[in-house]
Parts: structure tokens; sequence; C-alpha cells
């Protein structure tokens, strides 16, 4: 699947939980996305936490048309560990987590905009377009 955007975990999580950014979200699955499979562990450690069974969530993931149909989930490359470490000097000045890099190493890789919920990536310039969800 040609994807027209990655999500980071927090935009899937804002999808699947109804939070606010929903719709552009969902406009942005209807057209095509990325997720990577470091993301979706932390949906589903999220979800976890939330007192949810993972094995549920995936259920109603894979039950939903839009986001089976849409959504692919990438596997990580060794390039995508270079560009992870690479981006290190911006955990420290943005607090980014190691998922944070992984999706911003994976729209760096697939040359694709970012959807986002995160506030401290504001000012965050490392050559993919970010688009914040709210």
């Amino acid at each position: 699947m040609i994807s027209g955007s990655v999500l980071d975990s927090s935009a899937l999580i804002a999808y699947m939980h109804g939070e606010p950014g929903r719709a552009v979200v969902a406009r942005a699955i209807a057209q095509g996305t990325s997720v990577s499979l470091v993301n979706w562990a932390e949906v589903l450690t999220k979800f976890r936490q939330w007192g949810q069974e993972p094995e549920e969530v995936m259920a109603r993931f894979l039950s939903e048309s839009l986001l089976n149909q849409n959504v692919e989930f990438v596997s990580m490359v060794a390039a995508d560990s270079v560009q992870v470490a690479k981006l290190w000097p911006f955990a420290r000045t943005h607090n980014l987590s190691l998922g944070d890099r992984m999706c911003l190493a994976l729209g760096l890789r697939l040359r694709l905009p970012v959807l986002h919920a995160e506030h401290r990536w504001e000012g965050l310039d490392i050559g993919v377009r970010l688009q914040k969800i709210r």
C-alpha cells in the first residue's frame, strides 16, 4: 500500500480512543497511512494501561474496515536504527522517546508527513513535515 502519511502512536490513539483530533486522523487514514510496529506496540501498551487486553484491541482494530484496509504496519529496517540514533540530540531538546524517534525515522524513510498530537514536538525541524492533529 502506498500511504499518504505516517501516524505517530499519539495520533492513532486519538483516533481509536475518540479523542480530539480524531476527524483529522480519520481523513488521513482514508487516504492510507503507515504506522511503525514500534508505535503499534506503544498503542497496545497504552490501551493495556487503561485496562484493555491487547488481543481485544487488535481484534477491534481488525474489525474496523477503515483501519484494517488503510493502515499499513511497517517493520523497522537497519537504516531506521541509524536514523533513530541520529535523532538522539532532539531527544534531549524535545524529550523524544524511542517510539517518537522511530516514528520520525519512518517518516524520513518514506518521505511522508507525520501526524501527531505531541506538544513537545513544536519547533522540531528534522526534514519531515509534522502535522499536529489538535
